[in-house]
């Protein structure tokens, strides 16, 4: 994030939900939409497991961007 110019940015959505969000430093909207990361080190879940975890998130981020555009452009 340190390479980006908060100058050519309108909008910043933060996903974290558990950990710490990064800051963004500049004048700009900002979204949070905490959906928790779908990456597990926990070894009983299997690997398809793991693929709908990481489905499941992506439809989540998906609907939302959806929204997103819908009301705002």
């Amino acid at each position: 994030m340190d390479t980006i110019d908060p100058a050519s940015v309108d909008l910043v959505i933060t996903l974290c939900a558990e950990e710490v969000c990064p800051v963004f430093l500049g004048k700009v909207h900002r979204l949070h939409w905490p959906i928790p990361d779908p990456a597990s080190n926990d070894p009983s879940l299997s690997r398809e497991q793991m693929i709908e975890r990481f489905r499941a998130v992506r439809g989540q981020i998906l609907a939302r961007l959806e929204e997103l555009a819908a009301t705002r452009f």
